[in-house]
């Protein structure tokens, strides 16, 4: 049976608390398998952490889809406790390090950033530092937000924005539903088959101008 991941889904414990809203779904980029869901915790559950990040900052969990109990139209209910879920890694792993020298042998921005960071080496409150952000998942994985593009490459030209996933009963990815139009804005079916690529940030297909307007609507 098919799942339907639509990203700002409710996400529910196996306990029956409220944990969080999907936001992003993980790829293989080779097999199209669905390998974890990131859910929002946002900042009202997210206890200390709020103290370091501010209401602003990124609050989410990484899920294996092993751990995802059903998937039905009110969201999606996971095999984990909320204590469990609350215990997976975070999907944004962030750190500080020393700034580094982005372009040795030329003056960037890094140099006024490590001139500065030798100045305030000696003073009570230490040397400057940079925030690092590192992605929570595989090399062969990509994560797929809610608007992400969709880019065919032959004629090169965007066809819509993803809006939900549809799994196969083994986790694979059968299609996405994809946003279109500008003014008159519809959803409609992409198969899987259509997908070529699986990049930072975009979904590149290959579909022929009668496949693309032939794309069944998608009907909630």
């Amino acid at each position: 049976m098919a799942q339907r991941l639509d990203v700002g889904a409710k996400v529910t414990s196996s306990d029956g608390k409220h944990v969080g809203e999907l936001r992003h779904i993980v790829l293989d980029r080779d097999s199209l398998k669905a390998t974890h869901i990131v859910a929002d915790i946002g900042p009202l559950r997210a206890g200390r952490e709020v103290f370091r990040r501010g209401l602003l900052g990124d609050y989410d969990r990484t899920v294996a889809l092993a751990d995802v109990a059903s998937v039905t139209d009110d969201g999606i209910v996971l095999r984990l406790n909320e204590a469990d879920f609350m215990a997976q890694p975070e999907y944004t792993a962030s750190h500080f390090e020393r700034p580094h020298d982005l372009t040795p042998g030329e003056v960037d921005p890094s140099d006024v950033i490590r001139a500065e960071d030798n100045l305030l080496g000696a003073a009570p409150f230490g040397p400057a530092l940079w925030m690092v952000s590192v992605l929570d998942h595989a090399r062969n994985e990509q994560d797929i937000a809610g608007g992400t593009p969709v880019w065919r490459q032959e004629p090169h030209e965007k066809i819509g924005e993803v809006d939900q996933a549809i799994l196969d009963a083994s986790g694979r990815l059968d299609a996405f539903v994809i946003r279109r139009g500008f003014l008159g804005r519809h959803e409609v079916i992409l198969p899987s088959r259509y997908v070529t690529e699986l990049l930072e940030d975009i979904v590149h297909v290959q579909i022929s101008d009668a496949d693309l307007e032939a794309l069944a609507p998608f009907e909630a």
